[in-house]
């Protein structure tokens, strides 16, 4: 075997080594040649390898240590093996999840495939709900929204949702795609699925890229309920309201996969009319019958808040008696105010002109939540707003002696009342139109919806 010698900076030898067998034990044997070396670092010229380099530099890429020798000092030319072996180091501490490509792949019919996901709000809402369950059709990207007290219930809203579809549209499901919630793989809606004929798919567990279609919506729509419920400044418990909000203008706007066509016109196959639409959470005076009213003195309209669409009629929340929900047909909006805000205050003055009705007829939604609402009015009062009623000529003014009769008064306003609940931020009422109680009753209430 042949030997090796080392030498120093300046050339002189200082130290030998000669590889020699012992048996089966392979031995080195070493000789110092010079032994009054200053420096024993510089004795030996050291060539690490690839695997060192990598562990010197705290296990980084392939891609930054082809960098190393041109941009550090010190450093030599790294050779990299043709086949790089598996670093278990990396393996162990730098592992990610990859990502996932979007699927180019969509079903061919409406309904053909739906995808769902379940979705749970931190707050209880006005109506004393927890959780979201989402649909979204894979075909025409039209989404469907109900709530859930709890998640056993998911069972139930699913089939009721699937029998409104089946019902409305001339096609049935056909597919159900979920993630591997315990929700969706209860023994009911098992059962209930393999009576329809309908193929439940599942994601992976903890692979929720695989459900994304459902997952990218329920962020769209979340984004779209923070938006409007802050700019309104409503409190939290009145998420519901700009949920069903959210879903009805989502199906409204155009979406680049439908080559910016609407979901509403996919599903149905008619262009959804949005002249109906005003800002949420905004102000408005809705009009109240006769029969409602306490007595001829009393206002005809009342501020309310603008909370949604529901059935071909617009609903508002009036703040100012207990949170009672009302729905109509007839109300003018403030749109650029917002009554749960303390900064904001309705406008001065509007253009002259008179309440004049345009109310269109449109057809019902394939999921009796959604659907659109009709346009209403052309909304101006015949006076300039203010938050009281004008004067009239014959009452004394500041420029008049005061009368001896005591001082005016606003009148009292009456607005309907119903049913109450308690809430822990509001006490709230969600009610039908109005329908008149016998005299001894008192003001007409509206039943509950």
């Amino acid at each position: 075997m042949d030997g090796s010698t080392f030498h120093d900076s300046s050339g002189d030898a200082v130290l030998s080594a000669l590889p020699n067998l012992w048996g089966s034990i392979q031995v080195v044997r070493i000789c110092i040649i010079k032994n009054n070396v200053p420096n024993p670092v510089s004795l030996v010229t050291r060539h690490p390898d690839y695997e060192t380099i990598h562990r010197h530099l705290g296990h980084i890429s392939d891609e930054a240590m082809r960098h190393i020798s041109d941009n550090v000092e010190g450093a030599e030319k790294i050779c990299f093996p043709n086949k790089k072996h598996i670093c278990c180091s990396c393996t162990l501490g730098k592992l990610h999840q990859c990502s996932f490509p979007e699927n180019p792949k969509r079903s061919s019919e409406t309904l053909g495939l739906i995808h769902s996901d379940l979705l749970e709000l931190p707050t209880l809402s006005y109506s004393k709900y927890k959780w979201v369950i989402t649909f979204l059709d894979d075909y025409s990207s039209y989404c469907k929204v109900a709530f859930l007290c709890k998640k056993s219930d998911a069972a139930e809203a699913i089939k009721a949702v699937f029998w409104l579809q089946s019902n409305t549209t001339s096609h049935s499901v056909k597919c159900l795609h979920t993630d591997n919630g315990g929700e969706y793989m209860i023994s009911e809606l098992q059962s209930f699925l393999h009576e329809q004929e309908i193929v439940h798919e599942t994601s992976t567990s903890y692979v929720h890229q695989q459900n994304g279609r459902a997952e990218r919506l329920n962020q769209t729509l979340l984004e779209k309920v923070q938006s409007m419920r802050l700019e309104a400044c409503l409190p939290d418990s009145w998420w519901k309201f700009a949920f069903v909000t959210a879903t009805h203008v989502y199906n409204h706007t155009p979406i680049k996969c439908l080559k910016w066509k609407t979901p509403q016109e996919i599903f149905i196959g008619e262009k959804p009319k949005i002249s109906h639409l005003r800002v949420f959470g905004c102000g408005a005076y809705v009009y109240l019958p006769n029969k409602v009213c306490a007595n001829k003195l009393t206002p005809c309209s009342e501020l309310m808040i603008f909370i949604g669409y529901k059935d071909n009629s617009y609903r508002f929340i009036c703040h100012t008696q207990e949170n009672v929900i009302f729905r109509s047909t007839q109300a003018i909006f403030d749109e650029g105010h917002f009554p749960r805000c303390l900064s904001s205050h309705p406008r001065e003055q509007m253009p002259p002109g008179r309440l004049t009705p345009e109310i269109e007829s449109s057809a019902p939604g394939p999921f009796g939540v959604d659907e659109p609402a009709p346009t209403l009015f052309s909304l101006t009062p015949a006076y300039p707003r203010s938050s009281t009623p004008p004067i009239s000529p014959n009452l004394p003014t500041h420029s008049e002696s005061p009368s001896p009769s005591p001082p005016l008064t606003r009148p009292k306003q009456f607005s309907v009342k119903i049913e109450e609940v308690e809430d822990d931020e509001d006490k709230d009422v969600e009610i039908n139109p109005p329908s008149p109680l016998p005299p001894e009753a008192g003001p007409s209430q509206y039943t509950p919806s």
